[in-house]
């Protein structure tokens, strides 16, 4: 069997891509459930090392789901994860954290997770609802080892600018 099918049936391989940050979002005990992916259609490409699914996209793993219309993995000679990319209009992550009453939330149009560099970035569209803050703006890039973000804006403020937006408080708007 070829990496590129190894690395796709180990389990837990596309949690730590998928995952968008690397612990703070997870709980701990979803790691050790079984990781689905449902869609309608797979292709697997191992002369490109990359896996691609298709219409409909759900992946579950514990409290992990993720939603989207195409799920396309690229993966290194050794069959690792090294970019992950959700398309959905939008695709969208679900989470519940350790010790948290309600899950985490994000949607966008494109979810990245760039292995290598430990970032995940929202692109169109993007927002990420944890507890009572919510985050929105055009661009969030997440990095999962720092635990540091940066934020783009979308909506359009004084002066015609750009503007990112965070609401902190019970009544934080839901998507």
């Amino acid at each position: 069997m070829n990496s590129l099918c190894t690395a796709l049936i180990r389990p837990g391989l596309l949690v730590g891509a998928l995952v968008l940050s690397a612990g703070a979002w997870a709980l701990s005990s979803d790691r050790d459930q079984d990781l689905v992916v449902n869609a309608d259609r797979a292709e697997l490409d191992t002369a490109s090392n990359i896996a691609i699914y298709s219409g409909a996209v759900v992946v579950t793993q514990g409290s992990l789901k993720m939603t989207g219309e195409t799920l396309t993995v690229h993966f290194d000679a050794q069959g690792e994860a090294t970019l992950v990319i959700m398309l959905g209009a939008p695709a969208t992550y679900e989470q519940l954290p350790d010790e948290a009453a309600t899950p985490d939330q994000a949607s966008a149009r494109r979810m990245e997770y760039q292995v290598l560099d430990n970032r995940v970035i929202l692109i169109d569209q993007a927002w990420v609802q944890q507890d009572n803050m919510r985050f929105s703006g055009q661009r969030i890039v997440y990095n999962t080892l720092s635990n540091k973000a940066f934020m783009e804006g979308a909506e359009r403020g004084p002066e015609d600018r750009s503007r990112v937006r965070t609401v902190i408080g019970e009544e934080a708007p839901a998507p």
